[in-house]
């Protein structure tokens, strides 16, 4: 099971991205833009090593292992919600929300802000790749 401040950590930076990625998550999940975004940051070493040590990247079916199980933590914890219709993930988490979650976690709000921003970048980037 993933370790809870992973968990938080992961969602204090998917909380902060913005509205569109927000709201189409379970898309950019199901077609693996935040796996791409997510191995490119870790390339870049931008995450803390303690985050990155729980996962790892499978070139071959392009996905971040750990990040579901995240996700499905998530759903647990009420940090994300889980569509019964179509089994979508749906992220409604507030800035202010997202920034909490970095309260029991070593890590600095700006910090999680910032990861946020390269984020968005990543994820449009991906995104126009696919148009």
């Amino acid at each position: 099971m993933m370790r809870r401040q992973h968990v938080h950590f992961l969602f204090a930076v998917l909380g902060l991205l913005e509205t569109d990625h927000k709201r189409y998550i379970g898309r950019l999940l199901d077609q693996k833009v935040i796996d791409r975004a997510l191995r490119d940051m870790f390339q870049r070493e931008l995450f803390p090593e303690w985050f990155q040590e729980e996962f790892s990247y499978d070139p071959l079916y392009v996905i971040m292992s750990g990040l579901r199980e995240c996700f499905s933590q998530a759903a647990a914890d009420l940090l994300v919600r889980l569509d019964g219709s179509d089994f979508k993930y749906h992220l409604e988490l507030s800035e202010d929300e997202a920034l909490r979650l970095t309260d029991d976690i070593p890590i600095e709000r700006s910090t999680a802000q910032a990861l946020a921003k390269e984020l968005d970048i990543l994820i449009r980037e991906y995104e126009s790749l696919r148009t």
